[in-house]
């Protein structure tokens, strides 16, 4: 039976509670001209946001242009940019690489066909240099330089893909002041009604006592999983075996006065897990990723401050557990963010999930009159991101792959049999777009290929042997000139990181272009660099 979609009740506020309002809201709503849809948003305001500064994907980027514009959105929130991550340390040698936002547009190599494009990358491999060295991205994060380039008398230069820091709690209050004809409604839910027929959520009960009816309900309720774990009991399907990491110890440090600010998230690789560090206009926002089953929270805090020289105030120690539910859509109800799904925040999944989970649902499952019963409709939804959220957890495995096995921790992480088909295969061969399933929201080829490679995965001969049967080594290597002359163009006139996000949040948008001129530096040649990222 159908049901007319008169009422949404979104169940939690937060970065997903947020951002499911405004994508049902101005998206959904706007665009089907349902003047008569009600959405409430009911959050409890006791219950603390989880999150010590955030780090995106470029689909978030998409999402604020089409939602307002950049530069409001850093003046409001001061957020910054996010060019790549800088993985140090996972290999166990001190060793860093970099995974830089790269989009095939910015390559722009007349040299190179598009399909032929990972084997760009490959005669870096095949010739003994990091494959993200090439990247423009790479080049500014290493440079703390913001993705923008202002030659003299030319009009402002973009780099294609780059993401945002910022802190969770700030982003939540700017997306609900974006949020048109919703209603908020402050309360902690106590409980979840169900119609005794069919099983839909009728209601929740508010501790107020209270009661909120809704024909369709969104579950935001974060790690507290109120409705598809609660009242479905909805079965959990865990990754703890191949991500043992379990709890999160978050503190903030202040930038230095005068500092610059790096243009990427810093995740260093302990004994136990691994440290974030990620950059906003105020502070960087920082935290401890370990597995207490090999250390406590006492010598988690002291190795973090022996890593960085200075004492640490933890906001507290947060229980984290990797997995998803088997279905996110159950009856009327879907679960959006940590309350379905969650994997350690070491590649910014958490926020690029909601967005596909929301914009897949908007855009092409659901309707004014829909049927919550009609089960092949909700297990395609179902499949289609449990193999997303699966795909997310190979990810991230294959980060531990590199070999370091000085402690416990490490030595205790395996693979799991779909990411060891992955490296197998690409043990053999170039990884190239077509080894992974095309779908909306994965992860990119060229993000496996720099961990691939940073992780010292991919074998020189394998790359060499295909370079010669493709006939591929000359165009690569003049895709190489022509990026290295591109990239020496725009970094030149490429803003400081810092000062460009210092007049942007300026409450007036300036009248001149902003300044490219920097402060003196040291650059380091590449060979520097590349000794410097093996640990020399």
């Amino acid at each position: 039976m159908h049901t007319q979609i008169k009422k949404i009740v979104i169940v939690g506020g937060g970065t997903a509670g947020w951002l499911s309002a405004i994508h049902l809201s101005r998206f959904w709503k706007r665009g089907r001209g349902a003047d008569d849809l009600e959405i409430t948003v009911v959050e409890a305001p006791e219950i603390p946001i989880v999150g010590v500064g955030e780090a995106t994907t470029g689909l978030f980027t998409t999402f604020i242009r089409n939602l307002s514009n950049e530069r409001e959105f850093l003046r409001e929130t001061k957020a910054s940019f996010k060019l790549g991550i800088l993985h140090r340390n996972w290999t166990g040698d001190g060793s860093y690489y970099l995974g830089p936002l790269n989009d095939d547009r910015q390559l722009g190599i007349p040299a190179l066909p598009p399909e032929t494009y990972p084997y760009f990358f490959a005669a870096s491999v095949a010739e003994g240099e990091p494959a993200w060295e090439n990247v423009l991205n790479s080049r500014l994060m290493l440079d703390h330089l913001a993705p923008y380039s202002r030659p003299p008398g030319q009009p402002e230069q973009s780099a294609w893909d780059y993401a945002y820091h910022f802190d969770t709690h700030i982003v939540g209050a700017y997306l609900r002041s974006k949020c048109e004809g919703v209603t908020h409604i402050e309360g902690t839910v106590e409980a979840v009604n169900l119609e005794p027929g069919n099983g839909h959520v009728r209601s929740v009960t508010l501790a107020d006592g209270s009661e909120i009816e809704g024909d369709f309900f969104v579950d935001c309720s974060g790690f507290r999983k109120l409705v598809i774990g609660g009242a479905y009991e909805e079965e959990w399907i865990s990754y703890a075996e191949h991500l043992p990491v379990n709890r999160a110890l978050p503190f903030s440090v202040p930038h230095e006065e005068g500092a610059s600010i790096p243009s990427y998230t810093h995740a260093w690789a302990l004994s136990a897990g691994w440290l974030w560090q990620i950059p906003t206009q105020e502070r960087l926002g920082c935290g401890y990723a370990y597995c207490d089953d090999f250390i406590s929270q006492d010598e988690a805090q002291a190795e973090v401050e022996a890593a960085l020289g200075h004492a640490i105030e933890p906001w507290g120690d947060i229980r984290i557990a990797s997995g998803r539910f088997r279905r996110l859509w159950v009856k009327n109800c879907v679960a959006v963010g940590l309350s379905g799904a969650f994997s350690e925040p070491l590649e910014s999944t958490s926020i690029h999930g909601t967005l596909v989970q929301l914009l897949v649902l908007v855009q092409e499952y659901l309707t004014e009159h829909f049927d919550f019963d009609a089960e092949p409709i909700l297990d395609r939804y179902n499949r289609r991101m449990g193999r997303m959220y699966d795909d997310f957890r190979d990810f991230l495995v294959m980060h531990y792959q590199g070999g370091r096995d000085d402690t416990e921790f490490w030595r205790s992480i395996g693979l799991n049999d779909s990411a060891r088909e992955r490296l197998d295969l690409w043990r053999h061969k170039t990884p190239i777009s077509s080894d992974l399933d095309p779908y909306f929201g994965a992860i990119d080829m060229k993000l496996w290929f720099f961990t691939l490679d940073g992780l010292g995965l991919l074998d020189p001969e394998v790359a060499r042997r295909e370079l010669d049967y493709y006939g591929l080594w000359d165009d690569a290597r003049r895709a190489h000139r022509e990026q290295r002359t591109k990239g020496d163009a725009f970094v030149r006139h490429a803003v400081p990181h810092a000062r460009y996000l210092e007049q942007a949040a300026a409450p007036e948008a300036p009248s001149q272009p902003l300044s490219a001129a920097r402060p003196r530096q040291q650059r380091l040649s590449r060979a520097e660099r590349r000794r410097r990222s093996r640990g020399g």
